[in-house]
């Protein structure tokens, strides 16, 4: 199984700036970016996004979307890359190119996308040489049925028809689809000439940032001190992916792709990347920056390592009965921070099932609905708290969790939305209750005992400048988000330091981190996005 099996990998427009592109001068096909963009049209099109004219038979994709199946006759003319080269000529057995399996039972073909695209119709034209009536050389599927990547299905019913057979649907939201239970009429071969698939790419994700935007928010010297700061630091797992998060949304996108290659060289034995220090989760803080890198370079490596962290995520990982991932899998504990491991990267992967699940098993676990805060440490096989405590850096973890899992979902999940916007509304009114006059919080947040923190304001305030801007959070959040701002921006030093977070190694006291750093460059990028402007240095 392969990353873009299951990876929604579609960033083409932001990433490499093809939002309003056509075809290349000259005609041919573009395969910019390693997707087939037909010639004259734009990401945004409606057009058969099936189309690669250029997909070549092998089971490693060269440029998507891209066929393969269990069974062809040869590689030549009857590959399964043939359905989708434009040809619908569909009169003869040869010159005309199909996907013709073997005489079989379990037949399947697959179209895998590379990105996220938003489909509501498919035609198939099947091959007709049905002649001469008395001796035909092809016979024809009578049914077929369609599996696609959000775990849908779709029966077709097929005819002997030579036209291409519409079958229109409910518009969703996939990165691969599925042919099988293909049943034949006869006993003669059957073949697929041409594979359409009708939609657009899905909406980019609106926090990968450009080059226009690093260079706005690099005109604060503030923010210029904190990212050479952060990469400054010696990173552990969970850190090395929340900077690249943080350099994602803030356009540093070279400085991202260098950070999840250099990933690649901690491997686990798990084969999971950037496997230095933390939890048995925590590397997959960098998924979101890994299947990007993957995506944006094409890197082999890169695809590997992103696949295989998927995998760990989705099954891999030691975890309840109820398929919650184990924080610490030795201990069988799930921790607050959790909630920001596993889930985000699920939901930006477009395996939102997968994603409200894990994230709902470390919530139901640790919320405190009275609090209204998330409690730290649960211990699975005792079935209580062994940390009770209401710490900040895991209620600032979880809002930012659901800030990105909410921002991810498509818009037919409107319900899923909803209810984790509730939560998180919920998460925010609970830590508010306790922030001081200074806009700062305490460690552990209902405790003036514990020292002053400073990343749970800047978690908090990115949360919320991220959800009112995404429309889920009512502007009324934006004042205390902005004494936040004001309060962690204090606290940056002469170096580009944030004074005051839970400090490395241990986090047990007031000092440095990367993840202070990332989160303070995450709140910079977020408050300009949602249109709070610079701050003077």
């Amino acid at each position: 199984m392969k990353i873009f099996d299951h990876l929604d990998a579609a960033w083409l427009a932001v990433l490499v700036g093809l939002a309003g592109a056509a075809g290349p001068a000259h005609g041919g096909p573009d395969l910019t970016g390693g997707v087939y963009l037909t010639p004259g049209k734009t990401l945004s099109d409606y057009r058969n996004v099936a189309l690669n004219p250029g997909d070549v038979t092998n089971r490693e994709p060269v440029s998507f979307p891209h066929a393969t199946s269990n069974s062809e006759y040869n590689q030549r003319e009857f590959a399964a890359r043939c359905a989708i080269d434009g040809s619908e000529r569909n009169d003869d057995v040869h010159g005309c190119g199909s996907w013709g399996p073997r005489r079989e039972t379990n037949l399947w073909w697959r179209l895998d996308f590379g990105r996220p695209v938003t489909l509501d119709k498919l035609v198939l034209f099947l091959r007709a040489a049905w002649t001469p009536a008395d001796a035909p050389h092809d016979s024809y599927w009578q049914q077929a049925a369609v599996e696609f990547s959000d775990g849908s299905t779709e029966k077709l019913e097929l005819q002997q028809v030579a036209a291409g057979q519409e079958f229109p649907m409910r518009p969703r939201t996939v990165t691969w689809l599925k042919l099988e239970d293909l049943r034949p009429a006869g006993t003669q071969w059957c073949a697929l000439a041409e594979f359409e698939a009708w939609g657009r790419d899905a909406s980019p994700f609106a926090y990968v940032a450009d080059a226009a935007f690093d260079a706005q928010l690099r005109q604060d010297p503030l923010v210029v001190k904190a990212l050479a700061a952060m990469l400054g630091f010696q990173r552990e797992s969970w850190e090395q992916g929340v900077a690249g998060q943080a350099l994602l949304e803030a356009g540093e996108l070279e400085a991202a792709l260098a950070l999840a290659r250099a990933s690649l060289v901690h491997v686990n034995q798990s084969g999971v990347v950037a496997a230095v220090g933390g939890s048995t989760t925590d590397p997959c803080m960098l998924g979101d920056c890994l299947w990007w890198a993957a995506r944006r370079t094409g890197d082999p490596q890169l695809g590997k390592a992103a696949d295989q962290m998927l995998q760990f995520a989705l099954s891999g990982a030691p975890r309840a009965p109820d398929g919650t991932p184990y924080h610490q899998a030795g201990e069988k504990e799930m921790w607050s921070d959790g909630a920001f491991t596993t889930p985000p990267f699920l939901a930006a992967a477009g395996r939102y099932n997968e994603a409200l699940a894990q994230f709902r098993g470390v919530h139901r676990r640790l919320w405190d609905a009275d609090k209204k805060l998330m409690r730290h440490r649960w211990s699975e096989p005792g079935r209580v708290f062994v940390d009770p405590k209401l710490w900040g850096g895991g209620n600032g973890w979880t809002a930012a969790a659901l800030a990105r899992l909410i921002r991810s979902l498509p818009a037919d999940r409107q319900s899923d939305r909803d209810q984790l916007a509730a939560l998180l509304r919920e998460l925010l009114d609970g830590c508010l209750a306790h922030q001081r006059a200074d806009g700062l919080f305490y460690d552990e947040v209902d405790d003036p005992a514990s020292y002053v923190e400073t990343n749970l304001a800047a978690m908090l305030a990115y949360s919320i400048y991220e959800s009112v801007r995404g429309g889920w959070l009512p502007q009324s959040y934006l004042a205390r988000a902005d004494r936040m701002r004001a309060a962690v921006r204090a606290r940056v030093d002469q170096f580009g330091l944030v004074q005051g977070v839970a400090g490395a190694p241990d986090f047990h006291r007031p000092g440095i981190s990367t993840e202070g750093q990332a989160f303070f460059i995450l709140m910079e990028s977020a408050a300009r996005k949602a249109g709070r402007g610079g701050v003077n240095p």
